[in-house]
């Protein structure tokens, strides 16, 4: 079972100014390196990913059908062990 805490008046400022600041936030960031990859790529081709040691396969493969969203494509993957394989396919809208 998780350990609940209840958070002071002190963190709860801190964690609002941290979360009130401009910029990207580290999601936002993720995504962009997601899409700043796949655009290297067209629709029709087939990519492999190889992933390191501490990556997810799940994660990996959720990021890059968000970052192909993100550019109006789908992407069609072919199960396998080891690295992600995908075709990146023309969204049809």
């Amino acid at each position: 079972m998780p350990k609940f805490t209840r958070l002071s008046d002190e963190q709860v400022e801190k964690l609002m100014k941290r979360s009130k600041k401009g910029g990207d936030s580290q999601r936002q960031i993720t995504r962009q390196q997601y899409v700043d990859y796949l655009k290297q790529y067209k629709p029709g081709e087939w990519i492999s990913v190889d992933l390191d040691a501490e990556e997810n396969k799940q994660t990996v493969r959720n990021r890059l059908m968000r970052a192909a969203k993100t550019l109006g494509w789908k992407l069609n993957f072919v199960r396998s062990r080891g690295p992600i394989r995908f075709q990146i396919l023309q969204s049809e809208k």
